[in-house]
């Protein structure tokens, strides 16, 4: 099985990688921060990735682009793990190479992972943990919604002994039927539209609202201006942040709507008493929210900002983006769930709509 999210392929690990595999392994940066040794020679890295790489669950972490390989994540279960109490638990584990580090790859290729566990295996908690110096680990999972549970001396490989780990858990939603998820009210079959519809509604709609919850559990919608990139609609906010970047960050599960074309109408039938309805389009999407932190994809996403609201200073976009860049925080809210619908039309195609 690959699973695949914005920028990322994983895949299971196939003999073919064990030079890729050696060449980012062999960094003692890499295995240090995960407790275990660098690898020596290709030798070595073939036999790790037939013996343990190439287990269930576990996935070579690619661009999809170039399907160049930049990491490792993978599952466990069971006895396999010694803090897992039930089959329906899970650990997760990953590294990056370092010439991938700071470009969120590790929070995008985690996210991804836990809405396979979630979606796929039914896992109703997810695990993982990290050395406490580990700050880098902490705050990718945090962006990913796990919160630290207790601490725990451990025995590792390398430098070998015992070191004391904070084991972090989310606790997941059970997964609920797309159909379900996606139309939680009900509506005429007439109204729904399909999701390439949808996904036109959300590339050209003016504003989006962004639904998180605070801490205390409470609702906290925001209206945003945004662009549709891919898969992914971009956001930016004020480097300093606020209330809902606090949520996401916390957990970064978000409920986004796109309405346009809404019009007030008056519908009078064959001499029949008239009513008031609306004409309307209409998306629903969740996904998750991810800081875009690379220099160039933050500039490019500002750019179609730009494009989008304000065409007539294109010949400005340059200058402006260097002048706002530090002030600014872009994000990615890869789109996992989208439905809409749509009340276009007057009934049966017929009646005549009162301007007043």
């Amino acid at each position: 099985m690959e699973l695949f999210s914005t920028r990322l392929a994983l895949r299971p690990w196939v003999d073919a990688d064990a030079p890729a595999l050696f060449e980012l392994a062999r960094d003692p940066l890499v295995g240090t921060a995960a407790g275990w040794p660098p690898h020596t020679s290709e030798e070595q890295s073939l036999d790790i990735l037939r013996n343990v790489l190439q287990g269930p669950e576990q996935y070579a972490i690619t661009l999809r682009e170039s399907g160049e390989l930049i990491g490792a994540i993978g599952l466990l279960t069971g006895d396999a793990c010694d803090y897992l109490d039930a089959d329906d638990e899970y650990s997760v584990g990953y590294w990056i190479g370092v010439p991938y580090w700071g470009q969120g790859f590790a929070a995008e290729a985690l996210q991804r992972l836990i809405n396979h566990a979630r979606d796929s295996l039914g896992a109703r908690a997810i695990y993982a943990d990290h050395f406490l110096d580990n700050t880098q680990s902490h705050r990718v999972m945090e962006k990913c919604g796990l919160s630290p549970v207790r601490t725990q001396t451990t025995d590792v490989l390398y430098p070998a002994g015992k070191r004391d780990v904070l084991i972090m858990r989310r606790l997941l939603v059970p997964h609920i039927e797309r159909n379900d998820m996606n139309h939680p009210m009900k509506q005429l079959p007439e109204r729904a539209i399909d999701e390439q519809e949808a996904r036109d509604i959300l590339r050209m709609g003016e504003y989006c609202v962004v639904a998180t919850v605070d801490e205390d559990g409470h609702p906290y919608a925001t209206p945003l201006s945004y662009v549709l990139d891919g898969d992914s609609l971009l956001i930016h906010t004020g480097i300093a942040g606020g209330q809902k970047t606090d949520n996401w960050k916390r957990d970064p599960r978000v409920c986004v709507t796109v309405a346009m074309d809404m019009e007030p109408v008056y519908v009078k039938e064959n001499g029949e008493p008239g009513f008031f309805t609306t004409r309307y389009a209409s998306v629903i999407a969740t996904g998750t929210v991810r800081r875009v932190v690379e220099p160039a994809c933050a500039r490019r996403a500002l750019a179609q900002f730009c494009l989008k609201y304000c065409p007539e200073h294109r010949d400005k976009i340059g200058d402006a983006i260097e002048w706002e860049l530090p002030a600014t925080a872009v994000w990615a809210i890869d789109l996992e769930h989208i439905s809409g619908k749509a009340g276009r039309r007057i009934p049966n195609g017929k009646g005549a709509v009162n301007p007043h």
